[in-house]
């Protein structure tokens, strides 16, 4: 049986602005978005993995493949504090353009979004404490890379691959990191996926 998780209580106002900003549906992008989204982790899971994580203040989060942008509106609505999403595909881009236009003016502040290749802002992951990658849309070739540039990331960081592990062998973890543990989350469109979580050790 999974491990049971702790899962704090969500003020009804933040749940509040995230159901506003990620309706079930959106206005535009049609049956090809909505689909995609439901590959993102739902609210309830990203609650139980950030609980997880003990984010401290002042902690950035970033999302490599941030999709329709759920979880990077989750997590800056749930830390309070800056969160930034890179997505290749500009219709899911577009989505999340829309949800963080629907959020308080104090919490857009919060959230950036950008439209282009994962890889073009390597060069800024290590300004983040917490990076979540869709793994699942990047293919072997891709994530070699991945790897390599996560090696550029400070001590202390976690790194969270949704979907599927950063190595072959799922019990094993990228040079330069340790393998916290895995679990299965629920994700929007109903069911679970396995989500790894490495932390870069802290220098001794």
């Amino acid at each position: 049986a999974p491990a049971r998780r702790q899962v704090r209580d969500v003020p009804l106002h933040i749940y509040g602005a995230f159901c506003a900003a990620c309706p079930a549906q959106f206005a535009r992008g049609g049956a090809s978005v909505l689909q995609r989204d439901g590959a993102e982790l739902a609210f309830p899971a990203f609650v139980a993995l950030l609980a997880r994580l003990a984010p401290e203040p002042g902690e950035r989060l970033l999302c490599l493949g941030s999709g329709a942008g759920r979880g990077v509106i989750a997590c800056a609505l749930l830390l309070n504090n800056c969160a930034s999403g890179v997505e290749a595909a500009p219709d899911l881009h577009e989505a999340a353009c829309g949800s963080r236009a629907r959020l308080p003016l104090e919490a857009q502040q919060r959230v950036f979004l950008h439209c282009g290749d994962i890889f073009v802002a390597q060069s800024d992951w290590h300004q983040a404490s917490i990076i979540f990658v869709a793994a699942g849309a990047v293919d072997e070739a891709s994530t070699d890379r991945l790897v390599e540039g996560l090696q550029g990331v400070g001590a202390g960081t976690r790194v969270v691959s949704i979907s599927r592990p950063l190595c072959r062998e799922s019990s094993r973890s990228p040079a330069g990191f340790v393998l916290e543990g895995a679990g299965a989350y629920r994700m929007v469109a109903g069911g679970n996926s396995m989500v790894y979580i490495y932390r870069r050790p802290e220098l001794t």
